[in-house]
């Protein structure tokens, strides 16, 4: 992307091709130097993509600027879509081959950060719904639980379990925490959630946050603080999270706070 003076690498888990950085802010590289990108010039590129990894190359097409390794989905389509304002975007010679391999097989570009302290990652995970199910946020039993694993961040991406196009909008998430002293139950996340707590519902954040809010990153390690907090007791507490798919990177990131 080429944004006024500056020009970088984004992945952008947006499925309506408008910009957002929602979860994955991380994966964010400034293209200086001969990477830089500007305009009126031809720019080479290329994408390799395997199952739910990619490869993506600016300029220098032997090593890329950006590797990702934790797509949502291991299928689907892949294209490259201009989006440009005032001006035309031209591509060209554009070329796709089969690959069974990737031609770079050195250490991730930018390294991919590990989990933050605190973080839970044991979850369940059950949907999709096309409606809320009252019986689960109450707590009921469902032996359709599965267990869900986080990436390696941390990040519960609810977009594995909805599909962003289905009317089946809505996912349940649950885990299960013993306490022995008051503790911040943390959310990070730029997306419409809701939070039960033994059954009884503790927080929500709405559908319109990512229109109202401008800290629409859900980081790994908080860096800017939880934008839904819950005070829990020194017991054993289970805990329910219901998300709402919308068009952005669906997910987010819960922590114990004492």
């Amino acid at each position: 992307m080429v944004r006024g003076h500056e020009s970088y690498i984004r992945v952008n888990p947006r499925h309506d091709w408008n910009p957002a950085r929602a979860l994955y802010e991380e994966f964010r590289v400034n293209l200086e130097g001969d990477a830089a990108v500007g305009l009126r010039e031809w720019i080479p590129f290329a994408a390799e993509i395997i199952e739910d990894s990619i490869h993506f190359y600016v300029k220098d097409l032997i090593t890329p600027q950006l590797t990702f390794t934790l797509a949502e989905r291991t299928s689907g389509l892949v294209g490259f879509t201009p989006r440009s304002i005032g001006t035309t975007v031209w591509v060209d010679d554009v070329r796709v081959a089969s690959i069974d391999q990737f031609s770079y097989t050195g250490p991730p570009l930018p390294v991919t950060p590990q989990r933050g302290e605190h973080v839970l990652v044991d979850w369940q995970a059950l949907g999709p719904f096309v409606d809320p199910q009252d019986d689960l946020e109450a707590g009921a039993a469902d032996p359709n639980w599965q267990p869900f694993a986080t990436d390696p961040r941390g990040a519960v991406v609810a977009a594995r379990v909805v599909e962003h196009r289905s009317a089946a909008r809505y996912a349940y998430f649950r885990t299960q925490v013993s306490l022995t002293q008051p503790t911040v139950l943390e959310f990070a996340t730029a997306m419409p959630l809701e939070v039960w707590v033994d059954g009884l519902l503790a927080v929500a954040r709405g559908d319109n946050v990512g229109r109202l809010d401008f800290r629409r990153v859900a980081w790994f390690d908080f860096r800017e603080g939880a934008q839904l907090s819950i005070d829990l007791e020194p017991e054993s507490h289970a805990i329910v999270v219901r998300t709402t798919s919308d068009y952005s990177g669906t997910g987010f990131f819960a922590r114990l706070q004492p």
